[in-house]
């Protein structure tokens, strides 16, 4: 009786799940749909595939190195109404990670990863961080290239761009550079126009006239 038991349980186990491998996904439903192709040369085609919240991806179609895995589940045991409900791909996973790292990752080399240590964000292209108004229009940036040229900026064109040795700076239209404190300089001062209004101007210990 036990035996019969277990063995049912088991029927039951290998009719509900199964693994399989991408062959198609489609994003512009609602919930994603895939196309998948079971162990048993079975084809599931436009199933669900469920994504958690907060997180969405699109899986890499087949190449010449392999394919997306996916764990197909069935509804009541029935092989009519498959879900996917996970999609995992080992040709791109990071590996070696620390016990309790996590990391978001994609095929680019692209990656960000928590560690006991911080957050690290690791990209071989071009980083952007925007902050947007409630009507999603960017209301600062910093851009971070792979040159190593970063830029700040805001929705009112003051930049600051750090390319290569140089730092430039530039107010918005109508606006103008503003130090609130004391202003050390190493080095040399250059003016292509007048500078009014200073007092207290020292130069290798000699005050100067402006």
């Amino acid at each position: 009786m036990i035996r019969r038991t277990l063995a049912a349980a088991a029927r039951g186990v290998s009719l509900a799940l199964t693994r399989g491998t991408l062959t198609r996904a489609n994003d512009k439903p609602k919930l994603q749909e895939v196309d998948v192709k079971g162990l048993f040369k079975e084809q599931f085609t436009g199933i669900e595939h469920w994504l958690p919240y907060g997180v969405s991806f699109v899986p890499l179609p087949p190449d010449k190195d392999g394919a997306a895995e996916a764990l197909i589940g069935f509804l009541g045991g029935s092989r009519s109404h498959p879900v996917v409900l996970a999609i995992a791909d080992r040709r791109h996973r990071p590996k070696d990670l620390k016990p309790g790292d996590l990391a978001h990752h994609d095929h680019r080399q692209q990656m960000t990863v928590f560690t006991k240590d911080g957050v690290r964000h690791v990209s071989p292209l071009k980083i952007t961080h925007d902050t947007v108004d409630k009507d999603g229009k960017v209301t600062s940036s910093v851009v971070q290239e792979a040159s190593g040229r970063v830029t700040i900026s805001n929705k009112d064109g003051a930049t600051i761009v750090m390319d290569g040795a140089d730092i430039r700076t530039k107010p918005g239209q109508g606006g103008k550079h503003i130090v609130d404190g004391d202003v050390d300089v190493n080095g040399s001062v250059a003016a292509t126009q007048t500078v009014t209004g200073a007092t207290g101007v020292i130069s290798a210990g000699l005050p100067v006239r402006t």
